[in-house]
């Protein structure tokens, strides 16, 4: 049963494939525009997801020169949907790459950005976060992903894939880092999930083959946009 029910979700996940750069990011920004404008008029603000990585980078600068004027982001509050575990001002930080390439690119700065604490207790800071994911609801997150199928840092041999709670902590160091993460259940609960693929043959391959034992692959509400 859960293998129809997975098999069912991932028939309706839609893949958009670019071979323009500008074609990618505007389709990609274009979603997350129309997101944006739904609900706001519904509830007045906006509350958006962010990972890691280099193709995010590129998307802000997007964003940056495309919509910084259209979106009011005062009405924006950033969450994150997974973190390695480091001190806010290491350039492996999640916070501190969005922060460098957004945050500090915006004249009008998000209401408020909930960037995972770091106090070398990461039990605790999962915690805190859990509490924070918990008591909000992310309106839609953009998402990478790793050439073995993770999503977020939810590996495929993780301890975590069927955690029912909303962010764990993972002591275990993947490439050098121990991290925080949302989990695959926290992700499902997002209305609005984009993975981005830029250029990159072994991710595609994964996304095509629906193998279900992938952690992408379980992910629901799924837009994937690739440039290929």
């Amino acid at each position: 049963l859960k293998k129809l029910i997975l098999m069912t979700f991932l028939m309706k996940r839609k893949i958009y494939k670019f071979k323009s750069t500008n074609d990618f990011l505007d389709s990609i920004c274009s979603h997350l525009y129309e997101v944006y404008i739904n609900k706001i008029a519904k509830r007045n603000y906006f509350n958006l997801g962010l990972t890691g990585g280099n193709t995010p980078q590129i998307i802000y600068r997007f964003l940056i020169k495309n919509y910084a004027k259209k979106i009011n982001w005062k009405l924006v509050n950033i969450f994150f949907i997974d973190e390695r575990y480091v001190d806010h001002n290491n350039s492996n930080s999640n916070y501190f790459t969005t922060k460098k390439h957004l945050i500090m690119k915006l004249k009008q700065k998000p209401n408020f950005v909930y960037k995972i604490n770091y106090t070398d207790d990461i039990k605790k800071d999962a915690l805190e976060y859990n509490k924070i994911i918990g008591s909000n609801s992310i309106d839609l997150a953009i998402l990478g992903m790793g050439e073995d199928g993770h999503v977020a840092s939810i590996f495929p041999d993780s301890e975590f894939i069927k955690s029912k709670v909303n962010v764990v902590p993972i002591q275990r160091e993947y490439n050098g880092f121990p991290r925080i993460s949302m989990t695959i259940n926290s992700i499902n609960k997002i209305d609005n999930n984009i993975l981005i693929i830029s250029k990159n043959a072994t991710k595609l391959e994964i996304i095509e083959s629906n193998d279900i034992l992938k952690p992408v692959n379980m992910i629901k509400n799924l837009k994937v946009f690739i440039q290929i």
